[in-house]
């Protein structure tokens, strides 16, 4: 399991850590997600904040202590390109 941190240095900003996803954390996020739906923790296209409390709190209970709200926020975006990457493939 790789759960490696990195680290970028931006002078205007300071230190910014990166946290390198497998696909192992992308499921247990994807299943999060669900169950939080299911629950009605998304309200109007947007997760509520207990949601991804609860979210951040499944993460650290399957072994990805490092991952933040933040990460949460953020990784939604890639999984959608990714999508999109494989929906483009499949359809030309």
């Amino acid at each position: 399991m790789n759960r490696a941190k990195g680290a970028i240095v931006d002078s205007s900003v300071g230190i910014q850590e990166i946290t390198k996803w497998t696909e192992d954390m992308d499921e247990r996020f994807l299943s999060a997600m669900i169950d939080e739906s299911r629950i009605g923790n998304k309200v109007y296209r947007s997760w509520t904040t207990h949601a991804y409390h609860n979210m951040v709190h499944h993460l650290h209970q399957s072994g990805f202590g490092g991952v933040s709200k933040n990460n949460l926020k953020n990784r939604p975006k890639v999984l959608k390109e990714r999508w999109c990457n494989v929906l483009t493939y499949f359809l030309h």
